[in-house]
């Protein structure tokens, strides 16, 4: 179904009977990110990215940011790339947020849409399509060539511990 969102100025896309619509409600309608006067990034991870509705928000409200979506889920990553694919200043990355490179999984496949969660894969299974990869913050900047991420918007259902673990040097 497509929606229009005016500070998006284009179409944009959810499914049917899923949680696309309440993601999109909450982050535009809602403002579940709050503006903060005076602040303007210009390097933002958008982890978790579902459907790329905060990315969309994020580029409607500062157009100049480069941004990197990153979403570990196949059906919400063709969505993200049917949103945001062609706009520029979004790169989008099928993976998931993590401390470091590693292969993850989604622990949880019949979850809602919004709610996949990934864990560390130490054997490598046989069918290795069901492999999500990891991306560390440290990574996403050296493929950026950024020095900062302004805003590190996380919607990861519990991966948060380890990208923040061993106090990582990308946070000062």
């Amino acid at each position: 179904i497509s929606i229009d969102l005016p500070p998006f100025g284009r179409p944009f896309y959810v499914r049917g009977k899923t949680t696309d619509d309440t993601v999109v409600e909450s982050v535009f309608a809602d403002r579940q990110y709050p503006l903060v006067a005076g602040f303007v990034p210009t390097t933002i991870i958008d982890a978790g990215a579902n459907c790329g509705a905060a990315s969309a928000y994020f580029k409607a409200c500062y157009p100049d940011a480069e941004i990197v979506a990153l979403e570990p889920e196949q059906s919400n990553f063709d969505l993200l790339s049917v949103n945001l694919g062609s706009v520029q200043g979004i790169d989008l990355l099928k993976g998931a947020l993590w401390s470091r490179e590693c292969d993850l999984k989604i622990t949880n496949p019949d979850s809602s849409k919004y709610a996949f969660q990934v864990t560390e894969v130490f054997d490598k299974p046989v069918n290795r399509q069901a492999l999500v990869r990891a991306y560390s913050v440290e990574q996403i900047m050296a493929m950026k060539n950024w020095q900062t991420v302004d805003l590190l918007k996380l919607d990861v259902e519990g991966s948060e511990r380890e990208i923040f673990q061993g106090c990582p040097r990308w946070l000062r």
